[in-house]
């Protein structure tokens, strides 16, 4: 952290692009160091200077950013409104991975705003599109979200297949510190299945192949048709709880 900072000190005259750059990376190392105050400083700033170069790539992924860190300081309104607009940007120019971060923010806002079946909607819309694109760390993650919502709402062999496909990934990842446990255990270490920090990822090239609206909304229809009206209340006769909050992750995207 101490390089960034004395970079942007004694870089005062850097161009602009730089310096976004700069911030942005900043605020990702100040994310998983707790500091989170500055983490969303610095991304206002960074947000700023991409928008004076124009870099639509750079607003979509500072937006999504500053959505985040809202919805951990519980202002999920203002989650969704920057979670939106970055949804809509990384859409319109075709930036896949910005645009699966973006739906999974948005999801969970929805999720903590009370609209649970709407949310775990847009979160299995982040997991899908992760899976095309090849972001699997984004979509193990999303997979584990899923997989405890199936377990709350008493879909045990959906939940056992969500997680033996996300255990799969973390391993082919590498990733053995976060790889998923059964939800319930998971739940009562304060664990979470959602990212809450962004490392670099590298800049994306706009895509050009992408899979039409329509058809992610088709794929989503297979959670729907378990999650059934009776099964928001109840699971087994016991009363099922509503969309858990995010808490911190100390993961950072590779």
């Amino acid at each position: 952290m101490r390089w960034y900072s004395s970079l942007l000190e004694d870089g005062r005259d850097l161009p602009l692009e730089l310096r976004a750059a700069a911030l942005r990376a900043y605020g990702s190392v100040a994310n998983p160091a707790g500091e989170d105050a500055l983490a969303e400083r610095l991304y206002e700033e960074s947000l700023d200077a991409y928008e004076a170069t124009g870099d639509r790539w750079g607003i979509a992924e500072l937006l999504m950013r500053l959505g985040s860190s809202a919805m951990y300081r519980d202002d999920c309104e203002r989650a969704r409104e920057l979670g939106s607009r970055s949804l809509a940007l990384a859409r319109q120019d075709g930036y896949p991975s910005t645009e699966s971060l973006a739906l999974w923010v948005v999801g969970e806002a929805e999720c903590r705003l009370g609209n649970e079946a709407r949310g775990m909607e847009l979160i299995e819309q982040s997991a899908d599109l992760a899976g095309e694109i090849g972001f699997q760390w984004q979509r193990t993650r999303m997979l584990r979200r899923l997989a405890d919502w199936a377990l709350e709402h008493g879909n045990v062999s959906e939940a056992d297949r969500l997680l033996q496909e996300s255990l799969r990934l973390s391993h082919e990842l590498g990733d053995r510190i976060s790889a998923p446990a059964w939800p319930g255990s998971r739940r009562r270490r304060g664990e979470s299945s959602g990212p809450a920090c962004f490392g670099e990822r590298s800049r994306p090239r706009r895509s050009k192949e992408r899979s039409a609206p329509g058809t992610r909304s088709a794929r989503s229809s297979r959670f729907r048709s378990w999650l059934t009206p009776a099964s928001s209340s109840s699971a087994g006769g016991r009363k099922v709880e509503r969309c858990r909050s995010t808490r911190r992750s100390s993961t950072r995207a590779p």
